[in-house]
């Protein structure tokens, strides 16, 4: 049904949004974050068992690493490029020692399955969709508040080249009713489904070569799965935002300012249209999107096995030491409750 772009506009959002429990069988919960592990899998043509190895589940713009993949007990992590890897190894990640290797963000293993059902994805003229929008979103965590009215306003506005403007709202915003400020301005709102959809990297590929523009108020993954997807981006200038957490989930959140400030100036704030278009940057905004996406580390189904099969092994043997060292502490301390119910027993009498 998503060969088409009327597939995802006919989708009952209900549906395609439901909730669930953040549940997940993956050793690394964040793995199972938006489908990235089940298209690893499936690209690689693996059984659907956990992955023995820790992914980031997006594409940092800073140098840090992620609590959660710090805290993981599994000796190889990987990330998308090899810069990003050498920023880690340069000291970032701290804890139990590692192997850190690029392959590449899931997207583009999730792009290569679109590919392989779909066909190559269309010329920018054979595309049915103008421009694909995307509010800056939410987490299960964090509310982002953005002044939707104005920007369901601005993206009307576009000119026609860029019509019709579709929305792709987060799970999460659809909840929080955002949808309603954007079909009152009369955009169609669309969306690749919940956090933990095995398909939602997939749908957000087969969803975006159906446009030939795609823009963001805000930086995130949607920049690099949009481009990588034949859409020309632009940013909309950015308007109120604000975001509602507990300040220890508000103090997690990276610093993207200098990233999203360079991402701003080498895609612009304008259509890409005429003058606007500058086709001599195209070479540079296509090199800053593969670096990020770390194009230079895809793996070949063969060698995505061979990583995860070591892997494997690796967990194991890590999960058999951790048992040998933890069987003598618990031995120590189920006769430290012994001696203490026997001398209580004693006291007693």
């Amino acid at each position: 049904m998503h060969r088409t772009l009327d597939g995802f506009l006919h989708e009952d959002l209900n549906r395609v949004c439901a909730d669930r429990d953040l549940t997940t069988d993956e050793h690394h919960p964040p793995n199972a974050f938006y489908g990235q592990a089940g298209a690893l899998r499936r690209y690689a043509g693996l059984p659907d068992r956990p992955l023995p190895l820790t992914l980031e589940h997006g594409i940092r713009m800073d140098r840090e690493v992620g609590t959660a993949e710090l805290r993981a007990r599994l000796p190889v992590m990987t990330v998308p490029s090899q810069r990003r890897a050498e920023a880690i190894r340069a000291g970032a990640a701290r804890g139990r020692p590692r192997t850190i290797e690029p392959i590449g963000f899931g997207a583009l293993y999730a792009a290569e399955l679109v590919r392989r059902n779909f066909g190559p994805d269309p010329a920018s003229g054979d595309r049915a969709g103008g421009t694909l929008a995307f509010p800056s979103h939410s987490t299960h965590h964090i509310r982002t508040h953005n002044a939707s009215d104005e920007l369901a306003a601005a993206w009307a506005a576009l000119p026609d080249e860029c019509q019709p403007v579709v929305v792709c709202l987060y799970w999460k915003d659809y909840h929080h009713g955002e949808a309603a400020a954007y079909r009152a301005a009369g955009l169609p709102v669309v969306s690749v489904g919940h956090i933990f959809s095995p398909d939602f990297m997939l749908r957000l590929h087969a969803l975006c070569r159906h446009f030939r523009y795609a823009t963001a108020n805000g930086i995130g993954t949607h920049l690099f799965a949009a481009s990588w997807a034949g859409c020309r981006f632009f940013f909309t200038p950015q308007g109120e935002e604000r975001f509602e957490a507990t300040p220890e989930r508000l103090a997690e959140m990276s610093d993207t300012a200098e990233a999203f400030a360079a991402a701003r100036a080498l895609f612009g704030e304008r259509p890409p249209l005429g003058a606007a278009a500058e086709p001599e940057r195209a070479a540079e905004r296509a090199t800053f999107i593969a670096a990020y996406l770390g194009v230079e580390s895809f793996r070949a189904p063969e060698e995505l096995r061979r990583l995860i099969a070591g892997a494997e092994r690796r967990r194991r043997w890590t999960a058999a030491q951790d048992a040998a060292v933890a069987a003598p502490r618990r031995l120590l301390g189920a006769a430290k409750r012994r001696l203490r119910a026997t001398l209580g027993s004693g006291a007693d009498r």
